[in-house]
């Protein structure tokens, strides 16, 4: 028996020994985690309520006097040297925050009482720091368009929790919203509680510009601009459009202010959207939607105001003679003036074109100038320009002009390059990092224009190996009148149609190593200048025909060796070469390094 109490008692005095440590690990712990820091936290109020005194022992000029309240953060003290050393949270050891940690005094009974809060993390002190809340009527952001007017739609209430319900007059308002100007400006609310709180609260004010406005303030709310307009352009990429007007569902019809390239019907289509719209580059795409475009037939032009019948769907299009007549002005003129291909057939075989609002056939196989269309989506917000043809409207989310340093690889198609005395554009990207530019005009020398013609012997072909022909001349001739040194020299194609000269048509296809060569008709920017007759390198040896651009309009006609038209060149940037300055558009075109 004995030795079995003596086997309890063992027991106990363990489970005794267990529990006396469990509660000093637990005071431990409660003394540490608890008790230690909040007296360490108690000390540090001490240290800066002590050295707050010192510092109005010194500056007494300072106190408050009648209800006023005084302030000293924690940044001024360190400053002052009245604290000496870092007050530092008791947990983390990181530093309390400087700005948000203060002391405040005011008079009490005719004597200065003194407020210590420290922000030190977890640990703060309780005493009255939060300003009152601003609660805003409407919107904490609000949108608008430029030109429109606004009015702040005000305070709906403000509480504290010291002071409860506040007058809403006493919040000062700093508004500085420019309704003319785009841009994200601020409203700013500030009030402060009786102990000196301040909140400040802000309200969000966007002042925007959406094509859609744009088209409607200009309109007087018709949403389709007629007669002469020089306020309407918009750039996508370096193509400069005109705006057509706002279409049934909201989105935005544009057109080039000039002819791109030229085409036949047969083709147009396919041309617009596997070879033009593939050059723009993806932030212009986003912008485009996918629309129906007319396609109807119609006999007469002159009174059709109204399409009644469209194809399928297709990111890019061409006016119909609706669009043509429906931006005709009351004074006769015409918001769109281009001589362009257009949608409307006049029977399977015949075509309209638009010739200065004289509507003229071709047929359906025949290369015509044109002008292509899009549909930009609704209520796309413009950030920059004022819709003149040298400040043109930037959409947001469409890139503009490259910095000095960039590659021109990295330039948008349709930009302006000046090089060698000439301005060339961009007309397409290599995965090699080359860039493709055509020469905006033709050759010149000494201050004129340079005409070539065919010599009797010449050779019906474009053959930089052969003399007696254009290709010769171009590859061995130009370098007296253009710098080719940043031209890469590469493997160039040319076709000889087999019969007609249309896009995609059956040809034979010839490729020589040169540096720079003429346009096809079907090239970006290839029909763009009217003012004077150049070459292309479209030919057809079989049917006789050789094609050239006269005053704006495409000439595919039998051979003729007296024929004389100009030069423009044709060829690939470098990798290597860079943007040194300039934009990019026609009044300031990039200069590049050589």
């Amino acid at each position: 028996m004995e030795k079995k109490k003596s086997k309890k008692d063992k027991m106990d005095k363990a489970t005794k020994v267990k529990l006396v440590v469990i509660i000093i690990i637990i005071l431990l712990i409660l003394w540490f985690v608890v008790l230690s820091p909040i007296l360490t936290f108690k000390r540090n109020e001490k240290v800066v309520l002590d050295a707050t005194k010192r510092y109005y022992e010194i500056n007494s000029g300072q106190l408050p006097t009648g209800n006023r309240i005084k302030e000293v953060t924690l940044t001024t003290l360190y400053q002052k040297k009245f604290i000496e050393n870092d007050i530092r949270s008791p947990y983390t050891g990181k530093v309390c925050d400087t700005k948000s940690s203060w002391v405040k005094v005011r008079q009490e009974n005719g004597e200065c009482k003194y407020y210590v809060y420290l922000d030190c993390g977890i640990l703060k002190s309780k005493v009255d720091h939060q300003g009152p809340v601003i609660k805003l009527k409407g919107e904490e952001t609000i949108t608008i368009n430029k030109g429109d007017k606004f009015d702040d739609p005000g305070i709906a209430s403000v509480k504290d929790n010291t002071d409860g319900s506040m007058d809403v007059s006493k919040v000062e308002v700093v508004n500085n919203v420019n309704n003319n100007k785009i841009g994200t400006y601020q409203i700013t609310y500030t009030i402060k509680d009786s102990f000196n709180n301040k909140t400040e609260k802000v309200r969000t004010v966007k002042v925007i510009e959406t094509l859609n406005h744009i088209v409607e303030k200009d309109t007087n709310g018709t949403k389709v601009y007629k007669g002469y307009q020089d306020n309407n352009y918009v750039q996508l990429d370096g193509i400069t459009f005109k705006i057509v007007g706002i279409n049934d569902d909201d989105t935005v019809k544009l057109v080039t202010d000039s002819n791109i390239s030229a085409i036949d019907y047969s083709h147009a289509e396919e041309w617009l959207n596997d070879y033009f719209y593939n050059k723009f580059s993806d932030s212009a795409k986003n912008l485009i939607v996918k629309s129906k475009w007319c396609d109807e037939e119609v006999s007469d032009g002159t009174n059709y105001t109204k399409c009644n019948h469209y194809g399928k769907k297709a990111n890019v299009g061409i006016l119909s003679i609706a669009d043509i007549n429906n931006s005709k002005g009351e004074d006769n003129s015409y918001n769109i003036n281009n001589n362009s291909l257009l949608a409307n057939k006049k029977d399977s075989k015949t075509v309209w074109t638009n010739l200065y609002q004289q509507y003229m056939t071709n047929k359906t196989n025949e290369n015509v100038v044109i002008s292509p269309a899009v549909n930009i989506k609704k209520y796309t917000k413009v950030i920059k320009g004022n819709g003149s043809a040298y400040n043109p409207y930037i959409l947001q989310g469409n890139k503009y002009s490259a910095k000095a340093g960039t590659k021109v690889s990295e330039t948008r198609v349709g930009d302006y390059i000046s090089y060698s005395g000439y301005r060339w554009r961009v007309i397409g990207k290599e995965d090699d990092g080359t860039t493709q530019i055509i020469m905006d005009d033709i050759i010149e020398n000494s201050g004129t224009n340079y005409y070539v013609k065919f010599g009797e012997d010449s050779n019906l072909e474009y053959n930089p190996n052969k003399k007696n022909n254009i290709g010769y001349y171009i590859a061995n001739n130009a370098t007296s009148y253009v710098k080719t040194e940043i031209f890469e020299k590469k493997k160039l194609e040319v076709l000889d149609y087999t019969n007609n000269i249309n896009y995609n048509a059956d040809s034979k296809k010839n490729s020589y190593n040169v540096k720079v060569t003429i346009p096809s008709m079907y090239d970006l920017f290839s029909s763009s200048i009217s003012s004077n007759d150049y070459w292309y390198k479209d030919y057809s040896s079989k049917a006789k025909k050789y094609c050239y651009n006269s005053s704006g309009q495409v000439v595919c006609e039998d051979y003729d060796y007296n024929e004389i038209n100009g030069l423009r060149i044709v060829g690939y940037l470098k990798s290597s070469v860079e943007v040194k300055s300039g934009s990019g558009l026609e009044i300031s075109p990039y200069i590049i390094s050589s």
